[in-house]
């Protein structure tokens, strides 16, 4: 695993020096308006704007919540300045993140996604899942980027029956797993239930990532009374699956619709998976 997060703040009009001053922070990396993008390259082009990032500074194995977390142990306490710079200022979080192979995933929880909402600044998932070589596993019709989207719940304690009783949308899939457990040997053991109920987005793969996750929220807001009946005895869970075939691209989330992720109180499961011709979603073999 690779990831990565930092706060980007980028201005036509500022200095690096005073927005430092301001924060009260020293950032990872300044650029200033109209200095060289290279340094060796004495014709290469201008930044247009200042650009100055805080970078977390933990290990690049650790996962991207870390990081993000410790980004926001930095900033909370200055939001309202944050808020305040959004006059004359672009403020972003750029979060990199890739895999070391297709069953891996990244979680993202619903308690972040709260804390990230506070702040005046739209996520950046910059993805970069495997180059896809063999042309014969790509999806027909893909172009650059693959995506999927699904909204899931699981209850330990609900059964199917009740899932298919609610009103509301029609799930895509309903799963039952039901596991044995107890002492080994033992003349009667305790069955545990697992029920997982999930829609899809609607959108075709070739969707932005953050349309899917959008289209996903209009769904779940609709029925939010309805499936708030099972809290607290089910987990939700946004699973989002992302690859192309130059091995990058990624999503951008307005702070509108990080706010939207936030009240809906949903973790976040991110896949970075190559797509295949039946269509099979790989992050849906590793929740079963």
């Amino acid at each position: 695993m690779f990831a990565a997060a930092s706060l980007v703040i980028t201005s036509e009009t500022m200095k690096s020096a005073y927005l430092t001053q301001y924060l009260d922070l020293e950032p990872t990396q300044v650029h200033e308006k109209g200095t060289r993008m290279s340094k060796r390259n004495p014709k290469s082009q201008l930044y247009l704007k200042m650009i100055w990032s805080l970078q977390s500074d933990l290990p690049q194995d650790r996962p991207l919540s870390d990081h993000i977390f410790m980004l926001l142990s930095e900033i909370e306490s200055r939001a309202s300045r944050l808020t305040s710079l959004t006059e004359t200022c672009d403020l972003f979080f750029f979060c990199s993140l890739s895999h070391d192979n297709d069953q891996e995933s990244s979680r993202l929880d619903h308690l972040l996604w709260q804390r990230l909402a506070r702040l005046p600044a739209p996520v950046v998932l910059d993805l970069y899942p495997p180059t896809i070589d063999d042309e014969e596993a790509v999806y027909v019709g893909t172009s650059q980027k693959w995506t999927t989207a699904f909204f899931e719940a699981r209850s330990e304690t609900t059964g199917s029956g009740e899932f298919a009783s609610m009103r509301g949308p029609d799930p895509a899939e309903v799963r039952v797993r039901a596991e044995a457990v107890g002492p080994e040997g033992s003349a009667a053991k305790a069955e545990s239930t697992t029920t997982a109920w999930r829609f899809d987005s609607g959108l075709a793969t070739s969707a932005l990532l953050e349309d899917h996750v959008a289209a996903l929220l209009d769904k779940v807001e609709e029925h939010a009374d309805t499936l708030s009946i099972l809290t607290p005895s089910r987990e939700s869970y946004l699973i989002l699956s992302f690859a192309s075939d130059n091995g990058q691209g990624g999503g951008w989330f307005s702070h509108e619709l990080v706010e939207r992720i936030a009240h809906a109180s949903i973790d976040m499961l991110i896949y970075l998976v190559p797509p295949f011709l039946d269509n099979k979603d790989p992050a849906t073999e590793a929740m079963e």
